[in-house]
């Protein structure tokens, strides 16, 4: 009799033995395939929670390191090698040059380091001024360029040192004559200086109706269409963070960087009107914003380290000067992802130097490449440009971000909310998303006209 093979004894030995205790042949099959089908699942859940793992503290260091990043500030003066750390944060932000305080001032300019008037010409900054040239002499840049020159030419005696800039779509119409019946009551008492206003059309159907409802209004506005510009036309109230908002948003910086070429002369046109265009601040507000007070004199105060009254001789002198920001802008939070002054695209005030036409350049390709939210790659791009981008944030009770002038100050109450609000310049309506529940807030604390 021939000897069988090892494997089949070891086969014939388990159906005896399982015969012998009284167990079917197919219930030992069954239990041998769901041991093996439980030890696959457990090594695969082991297998996965430890690629869940990996995949979690590799996220945490590159947020790390992005957070680490957005602080960064270029251009700083190289701290003592003795210096303590709280030493070394204190040298990298540097206040420009000595002001007045404001009434209720409750945060000073940030993140910035002026460049010594006689410091020796980066050859970075040489050539992204030729980069900034370059581009705003681009026929892509030269759409507004008839505009403008037409409004300055047909008003020669306008001299504007603002211009408040706004971008609208039709679904947001009724803010607009919101926001413009604020901007209109706020500007009647300022007699001495007017801004010119800016409205760019977000699609042709808000377009028709700016023309028509600020016809009259022919000195000092002129309303540009902007839903041609690119495939970012959106007519609808698109709520925050969707794709469609997204699309809106992220023509925000090439609307802006069109406007400041245009104002610059580098778009084109005559040089009659230079002295006149080269020297406007642009202004942004966002459309669901209220303006309580003039926010003239502050932009000049910190522009200009100026104080903030608002006679003939401070506009003019400031006119006359050099600023020392190239940006500004509203802050909507003090430590959001470790950023010490996180702050919020929906109030810029933006000076016509090649920093900034740099900076608009770089936003615009971030934005354009990718349809995002645009104010956490403002922030980044901010705090990381070369060449250096002097920026700072506007006092928070000044232009106050809807968490505080909704919620924190009215939860305070009393005399400490009537203070605070009594101080205030700007509301934005953020934190909140949706139009209609931006409309409710304003409504029921009385910032909306009936």
């Amino acid at each position: 009799m021939l000897e069988m093979p090892p494997f089949t004894r070891r086969k014939v030995t388990s159906l005896e033995r399982a015969q012998l205790l009284g167990i079917r042949t197919s219930r030992v099959s069954s239990w041998s395939r769901t041991r093996s089908f439980n030890l696959t699942l457990w090594a695969t859940t082991i297998l996965l929670a430890f690629i869940i793992i990996n995949a979690l503290i590799s996220y945490r260091k590159v947020l790390y390191q992005i957070d680490s990043s957005r602080m960064a500030l270029r251009h700083v003066n190289p701290s003592p090698s003795d210096a303590t750390p709280n030493e070394t944060i204190a040298l990298h932000h540097v206040e420009p040059t000595p002001r007045i305080a404001k009434p209720n001032e409750t945060s000073a300019l940030r993140h910035v380091n002026p460049t010594p008037s006689n410091a020796t010409p980066d050859k970075t900054l040489v050539a992204d001024e030729t980069l900034a040239e370059k581009i705003c002499l681009s026929s892509r840049r030269n759409k507004w360029h008839d505009s403008l020159d037409r409004q300055f030419e047909e008003n020669a005696e306008f001299n504007p040192s603002f211009a408040v800039v706004l971008t609208v779509n039709d679904g947001y119409w009724d803010f607009f004559l919101n926001w413009f019946h604020h901007f209109i009551v706020t500007m009647a008492k300022n007699v001495l200086e007017q801004p010119l206003l800016i409205v760019i059309a977000e699609d042709s159907i808000i377009y028709e109706k700016l023309t028509s409802y600020l016809a009259s209004e022919t000195r000092n506005t002129i309303v540009l269409p902007g839903y041609d510009d690119a495939l970012n036309s959106v007519s609808m109230a698109e709520n925050y963070d969707s794709v469609a908002y997204k699309k809106l948003v992220s023509s925000r910086a090439t609307h802006l960087l069109n406007l400041i070429c245009n104002l610059k002369g580098q778009g084109g046109g005559t040089n009659s009107d230079q002295s006149t265009k080269d020297k406007i601040i642009i202004v942004y507000s966002d459309v669901d914003a209220v303006w309580v007070q003039n926010p003239f004199p502050y932009l000049r105060a910190e522009l200009f380290g100026s104080d903030t009254s608002n006679d003939n001789n401070s506009i003019d002198m400031n006119k006359q000067r050099q600023p020392n920001y190239d940006i500004l802008a509203a802050v909507d939070d003090h430590n959001y992802h470790k950023v010490r002054d996180y702050y919020c695209t929906g109030f810029l005030a933006i000076t016509p130097s090649y920093a900034s036409i740099s900076f608009l350049i770089d936003w615009e390709k971030e934005l354009q490449s990718n349809h995002q939210l645009n104010q956490p790659i403002f922030n980044s791009l901010l705090r990381s440009s070369t060449p250096m981008i002097r920026h700072g944030g506007l006092g928070e009770i000044e232009f106050a971000p809807g968490r505080l002038y909704f919620d924190e100050w009215v939860k305070e109450g009393g005399s400490s909310e009537r203070q605070k609000k009594s101080g205030t310049v700007v509301v934005h309506n953020n934190y909140i998303i949706g139009h209609d529940a931006k409309r409710i807030r304003f409504e029921q604390h009385g910032l909306w006209i009936t």
